[in-house]
């Protein structure tokens, strides 16, 4: 069987100039603009630690940068670029492949003029690129969704993982997860609205690996082993899809819809910032992914104030998450070591940023707080955390009253029981009893009034390790660790 001949180098090369000069770009109604590159800047990686460089790396169709820049360099007018996405990439598609039968058949179905079709089979332009550079190796189903281990571009290259987290919803409309399961904790009323399906929040990984090295996640003990590109990430959510439609006996949608997309699996998203970005272009184009930009969550340990304020400078209508995890830069430098001594990682910078990003999008951030025994519970810690918040809604309140607006931007906290993790157990990390969960809750909306939600369901994923800081591929971890 002969072997697919992979995209040149040199071919990229003079392609990535067509599209820097002014080549096709394809719009998308969320107006997430494609990153700037000068004109001798390849797009052959995202970046010299991209996982998968080589002499000849396969090319994904999802990598969105470079299949604009092929169609830049045939000439390719932007609504057949999007015909092609049409047929070979949306749902009910998936039994399509570019090498497969009847692709001519289908292009002209779907209005492609019969000339530019045959052209590009004549010339077999299509098969530069893959449907999928990358392949699920593993999946394992937990109590609340599934975990897909993910491997890109050949047997034994770089593999990730992906958690599906499912959703549903009763007839009353409230969702049925997190602090219901506690009598003591009450979430904040909601308005009433209609049933929805069941579906489902993809978590990505950006990286593979991660070199914060936040002592409670597992991610951490596996080192930076590189970026993923913006097609391997949007991969992810690819598979995501047709694993779910391969649930259903006859291939439709029960299953459940992808509905949300977090930057939380493996990975710190700033610092994989032009994938992340471009990403986030792909998720939100109407003939790729077509979700919108407030359905999607970028998350971050914080550890670079000013890329934060780059995020809301380039993507405002994203979602923010931070991982503050302590409301002082003494426990924010027990917890996560990159923060120490790190220029523009204090405390008071990251509250400036995270107050130009609510001025700039006119929305409040989420902070994610992992509560741990005896670490970051106590009453001490809740103060410092509710001071932290109160802060920000000043700010808030005064940059919505400065422009006119009637509403401030809200800041709101999500707690997360620790989930137990290798790299918590060497320094004895326990999760805390729900007494002091409740009390650590209670004290943050009664003295501060800070809106709450203890995430009770980021456990769920612990019998198939893919609960909140467990991701971790064990054969990839670094082997310098030392106890």
């Amino acid at each position: 069987m002969s072997r697919r001949r992979p995209l040149a180098r040199p071919l990229l090369l003079v392609v990535a100039s067509l599209a820097a000069a002014g080549g096709l770009v394809l719009e998308s109604g969320q107006r997430i603009a494609p990153l700037r590159r000068s004109p001798t800047e390849s797009l052959l990686v995202d970046g010299p630690s991209t996982v998968g460089d080589g002499p000849s790396p396969s090319v994904g169709l999802l990598d969105l940068p470079k299949v604009e820049a092929w169609a830049t360099s045939i000439a390719l007018p932007e609504r057949h670029l999007k015909t092609l996405y049409r047929v070979l990439l949306r749902p009910n598609n998936n039994e399509h492949s570019i090498s497969g039968g009847g692709l001519f058949e289908r292009l002209l179905s779907n209005d492609f003029p019969k000339k530019a079709a045959a052209s590009l089979l004549l010339h077999n332009d299509l098969c530069k690129f893959a449907e999928s550079t990358s392949t699920v190796v593993e999946a394992s189903k937990s109590q609340r969704g599934y975990k897909l281990a993910i491997q890109f571009d050949r047997e034994g290259g770089p593999v990730v993982e992906t958690v599906l987290i499912r959703h549903a919803e009763d007839a009353t409309t409230k969702t049925i997860d997190d602090e219901e399961r506690s009598d003591e904790l009450q979430p904040t009323k909601r308005k009433r609205r209609k049933p929805q399906p069941q579906h489902y929040t993809v978590c990505v990984s950006c990286q593979v690996g991660c070199a914060r090295a936040c002592t409670f996640c597992e991610t951490g003990t596996m080192g930076l082993l590189g970026n993923l590109s913006s097609g391997q990430i949007l991969e992810q959510v690819w598979h995501a899809e047709r694993y779910l439609r391969q649930q259903s006996p006859d291939g439709a949608a029960v299953a459940g819809k992808v509905r949300n997309i977090v930057f939380m699996g493996m990975g710190e998203a700033l610092d994989a910032y032009d994938s992340v970005h471009e990403a986030c272009r792909g998720l939100t184009h109407q003939c790729l992914f077509g979700l919108k930009a407030k359905q999607i969550t970028i998350s971050t340990v914080g550890a670079s104030p000013r890329m934060i304020k780059r995020l809301a400078d380039d993507v405002p209508g994203v979602s923010l998450a931070l991982s503050l995890h302590g409301g002082t830069q003494k426990l924010r430098e027990e917890l996560i070591p990159s923060g120490r001594g790190v220029k523009g990682s204090h405390l008071d910078e990251l509250a400036d940023a995270l107050d130009y990003h609510a001025k700039r999008t006119g929305r409040g951030v989420m902070i994610e707080y992992l509560l741990i025994q005896d670490v970051n519970d106590g009453a001490e810690a809740a103060d410092a955390l509710g001071e932290f918040c109160i802060e920000r809604q000043q700010k808030q309140r005064t940059n919505a009253s400065g422009r006119g607006g009637r509403h401030a931007s809200v800041t709101y906290v999500n707690l997360i029981p620790y989930n137990p993790t290798s790299a918590g157990d060497r320094f004895g990390y326990q999760t805390p009893s729900n007494e002091r969960i409740a009390a650590f809750s209670s004290r943050l909306r009664e003295r501060y009034g800070v809106r709450t939600l203890v995430r009770w369901s980021s456990a769920d994923g612990r019998d198939a390790t893919g609960a909140c800081g467990q991701l971790a591929v064990a054969s990839q971890r670094r082997t310098d660790e030392t106890s």
